[in-house]
């Protein structure tokens, strides 16, 4: 298997990071598996939680923007907040946007 060209920066930081930084491709496959099995949590146990959720994702982000709401709409005390200009991977490349949103979302 072959990353996509976009995908080479995260592949380079997971082969520095990951303790098992061989097993790569098994990591990609397990992922996208998990990905084609939907839902993967149902909207009967989104509707169990009872804290408070920040829903964060990109306005480029592999999850759509509706599913996203999907999902905040069935947790009671949930907010949503869509990132501009970001994909699924803002904490590694906008960790600064993350932390002000999430600091505000603490009461910080």
């Amino acid at each position: 298997m072959c990353a996509a060209p976009q995908m080479k920066w995260w592949l380079d930081d997971y082969k520095a990071k990951s303790p098992a930084a061989a097993k790569w491709e098994s990591f990609v496959n397990e992922f996208r598996k998990m990905f084609a099995e939907r839902p993967f949590v149902t909207e009967e146990k989104l509707k169990q939680i009872k804290n408070p959720v920040l829903i964060l994702q990109g306005d480029q982000d592999i999850v759509s923007i509706d599913h996203g709401l999907m999902i905040y709409r069935q947790i009671k005390n949930a907010q949503f907040c869509v990132l501009p200009a970001t994909t699924h991977f803002v904490l590694s490349t906008k960790s600064d946007m993350v932390t002000k949103v999430t600091v505000a979302f603490l009461g910080g």
